[in-house]
């Protein structure tokens, strides 16, 4: 490497942008690279849940970048609390990492090797999750990066494009439902749904999901529903069928004896439950045991087990089913 591009490299002042969310941060280095001589550019996200933040629960880190020739921003990562998986969007010389932690930091990384001119111009990094109300919200923290040319007209009139571009690009981001059709990406990469029955139609979690009742009673309210609650025999036949399958053990659905007089309620509107049939021998109360599920072991019937250690036990993960209106 030579000496000048290592000097710039020992002295790359590292810049914070924080954004709308408290904690979010944006890092990139280098902020700006010369083509043919920087060695990689590394760009970093991250933020924690706590006191003045936006979020009650994070489902998402995506990363984006806008660039001098195209203008609009186009995913590059991301990472989300459903699978714990983090997808790099095509993109072959660039290595990406991250992990969403709902009790500490969550973060998403992402490397170039040998970074040239399209991988200049405006990085993203958009949170996505839900506030105190239970409401999908959304923020991002952007950052520029340039190019180091010879010619300073040329770099000139790329940035004036650059500028204009970017501009046009943050003005017109997520109109037209753009936020719904992500929404319905992340659906269908997450879930299996049902048919329509009166009015409702049900999502299964596709995979082992590493979450927590609660993260999964969230995750059905982030995608406009809430977990699986059943009302009466025809419901809970329907819903039966629909999970019965071999490839899993059991399902989370709404109900919880969480509370003070044991009473098995559901937590959305903590009323009694309307509809039980648990398996036979069920329910067990025990200490810590306190959520409802379906379990393949009671022919699909009604078991009670853990809302938070979902693994000790059975070493995997049950999956959870949303109930959406249509």
């Amino acid at each position: 490497m030579r000496q000048t591009e290592m000097a710039r490299q020992l002295f790359t002042f590292i810049i914070f942008l924080t954004g709308a969310v408290t904690g979010l941060q944006l890092i990139i280095q280098p902020q700006q690279i010369e083509e043919g001589v920087t060695q990689t550019l590394d760009i970093n996200c991250s933020t924690s849940l706590g006191a003045g933040s936006d979020f009650v629960t994070l489902v998402s880190l995506v990363l984006s970048l806008a660039t001098i020739s195209g203008g609009q921003f186009n995913d590059l990562a991301s990472v989300d609390s459903f699978s714990g998986q983090v997808v790099n969007l095509g993109h072959g010389n660039l290595t990406v990492f991250g992990n969403i932690d709902n009790n500490g930091e969550s973060f998403l990384g992402a490397r170039w090797s040998s970074p040239g001119l399209q991988e200049t111009g405006v990085y993203k990094c958009t949170a996505n999750g839900l506030d105190v109300t239970g409401q999908p919200v959304n923020v991002s923290t952007s950052s520029q990066v340039n190019v180091k040319q010879s010619e300073i007209q040329a770099l000139k009139a790329e940035l004036s494009k650059m500028k204009a571009d970017i501009e046009l690009a943050l003005n017109n981001s997520c109109i037209s439902g753009c936020w719904q059709n992500k929404l319905d990406v992340m659906m269908e990469l997450m879930f299996t749904s049902s048919t329509v029955r009166n009015g409702h139609r049900y999502l299964l979690s596709t995979k082992d999901n590493r979450v927590t009742a609660p993260v999964a009673a969230a995750t059905c309210v982030f995608f406009g529903g809430y977990l699986a609650e059943i009302d009466d025999v025809d419901e809970f036949l329907f819903v039966q069928s629909f999970v019965n399958s071999s490839d899993f053990q059991m399902t989370l659905i709404a109900g919880t004896n969480d509370s003070p007089n044991g009473t098995w309620v559901i937590q959305r509107t903590n009323q009694p439950m309307p509809f039980t049939k648990w398996g036979l021998g069920q329910p067990i109360g025990s200490s810590g045991v306190n959520c409802a599920y379906l379990n393949s072991h009671y022919n699909w019937d009604m078991d009670v087990y853990s809302c938070y250690n979902l693994e000790t036990a059975y070493n995997f993960w049950p999956r959870f089913v949303c109930e959406l209106p249509e």
